[in-house]
């Protein structure tokens, strides 16, 4: 991630800048902090990214499905992927989009 300056009104209209804040969880002995983000704010041209996104197919498969499929198989692989998005180097010239 890299810092947006205050004047992008006049940087070229091929890009978008998702918002996020962070959140704080005081109530532990280590507090965690995590970044939300919010598809659904609107600039000034009015659309959100969650509003220009197209929609597409679902692609996690049904829950009943998995769990049948977990009881006819000997062996079951589960991982956690944690902060997959901002882990992924992206070239310097399509960072913009």
């Amino acid at each position: 991630m890299t810092p947006v300056e205050n004047n992008v009104e006049s940087m070229d209209q091929k890009f978008f800048f998702l918002p996020h804040h962070a959140v704080m969880k005081d109530d532990s002995i280590s507090p965690k902090l995590r970044v939300v983000f919010d598809g659904t704010c609107k600039p000034s041209n009015g659309n959100s990214l969650n509003s220009i996104l197209g929609i597409g197919k679902m692609l996690q498969p049904d829950l009943f499905m998995i769990f049948v499929k977990l009881r006819l198989n000997e062996i079951a692989f589960s991982a956690h992927i944690q902060q997959m998005y901002r882990q992924i180097l992206i070239d310097q010239e399509d960072q913009i989009f």
